[in-house]
Formats: structure tokens, sequence, C-alpha cells
């Protein structure tokens, strides 16, 4: 039970992380009044978010996440 409310608790601790990430990566390049580098910033956080959200899926459904993923 305790494993499951640490999960949890880290799963929000980094989404919270990787939502603060997006949204200082928007603001920083809306700052520089790039579209383009708003764009590619942008996306390459998403594919980020993406992984991360892989992460936790495998992670609760008990599938071990080898070295370097």
């Amino acid at each position: 039970m305790s494993n499951t409310i640490l999960g949890h608790g880290l799963e929000i601790a980094l989404f919270v992380l990787v939502e603060r990430k997006v949204s200082a990566g928007i603001a920083q390049q809306n700052l520089s009044g790039s579209n383009q580098k708003l764009v590619a910033t942008k996306e390459a956080l998403m594919v980020e978010r993406k992984v991360v959200c892989g992460l936790f899926q495998r992670a609760k459904h008990g599938v071990e996440v080898p070295e370097g993923d």
C-alpha cells in the first residue's frame, strides 16, 4: 500500500516538474519573439512529456524500465 502511495506522490511531483519546464520553455521562447524556436521547443517538450508518461505507465503496470530509457 505504501509503495502505491509513494508511486502516486512521485508521479504527481514529476508531472508538476514537467509542466513547469514546459511552461518555462514556452514563456522563454515567447520573450525571444521567435515563433520557429517556440514551435521547436514546444514539440521537444511534448516529446519529453510523452516519454515521462510512458515511463509512468510502465512503472504502474510493473514493467521494468531498462537503463538508458
